[in-house]
């Protein structure tokens, strides 16, 4: 059995005067999905040179679908719609993030980064607007473009 990623190991991608800002939860992350660790310190480091960061998000990193958060009081599960036109990756509610790290960890470096940073605009800008959020992550992260409904690699 691969070895777990840990809630620690991805703190650790958080700078230390704001790891109480996040609350990370981790669900069947195995040591194939790394990359993402990596990913999510890049796009935080990009979302911090641009952001003040006001209230608390908490982000969930699970390797399987669908998410699953256990409470005092119960379990939260969230499902993403699998049907929806070119697929969901990744979600956000409010001040919630799920990253489906076992689809982000099959792209390459850079599309990851994007993917990662454009639920941290949704949530840390308040950017509803689709397009409007993908111009944003185009703009903060240059080796991306934003063609088609997709970002791919700016070549």
């Amino acid at each position: 059995m691969a070895d777990q990623i840990t809630k620690a190991m991805i703190e650790e991608q958080i700078p230390i005067a704001l790891r109480g800002i996040f609350i990370i939860s981790v669900d069947a992350m195995t040591s194939e999905m790394v990359s993402v660790v990596r990913s999510f310190g890049t796009a935080l480091n990009i979302m911090l040179a641009v952001t003040r960061l006001d209230r608390r998000i908490a982000i969930f990193f699970s390797g399987k679908l669908p998410f699953r958060k256990q409470l005092a009081n119960g379990e939260l599960i969230f499902m993403p719609d699998l049907q929806k036109e070119g697929g969901v990756i990744n979600a956000m509610i409010e001040n919630l993030i799920f990253f489906n790290c076992q689809v982000i960890s099959k792209l390459p470096f850079e599309l990851q980064v994007a993917t990662i940073l454009e639920e941290l605009v949704h949530c840390v800008m308040l950017v509803q607007d689709e397009t409007v959020t993908s111009k944003i992550v185009t703009f903060l992260w240059p080796k991306v473009d934003f063609v088609n409904g997709q970002y791919s690699i700016r070549h």
